[in-house]
């Protein structure tokens, strides 16, 4: 899988669970300007775990909240995956 593959899927899952629409990949997605509840969060890494069966959740230990972006979520993911494949 490409990494704008899990780029799509991802940008995907969190409109569809947190109701963002993300601008830039660059975008703080716990910025107050785009008001998502934070348990929205919860569907999104459960859906994104199950489709890339890697623990997503851990993105949340190793980033902080000013680093929680598209960008550094999927390559969080893609990187995993692909550690997993190898």
């Amino acid at each position: 899988m490409t990494q704008e593959e899990v780029r799509t899927i991802v940008k995907g899952a969190i409109q569809k669970w947190a109701d963002i629409v993300i601008e830039s990949d660059s975008s703080n997605l716990m910025e107050d300007t785009l008001s998502s509840f934070t348990v929205n969060w919860l569907y999104v890494f459960t859906e994104l775990e199950e489709i890339f069966g890697i623990r997503v959740f851990r993105f949340l230990e190793k980033t902080s909240y000013k680093e929680f972006t598209l960008s550094n979520l999927t390559n969080y993911i893609y990187s995993n995956i692909n550690a997993k494949e190898t």
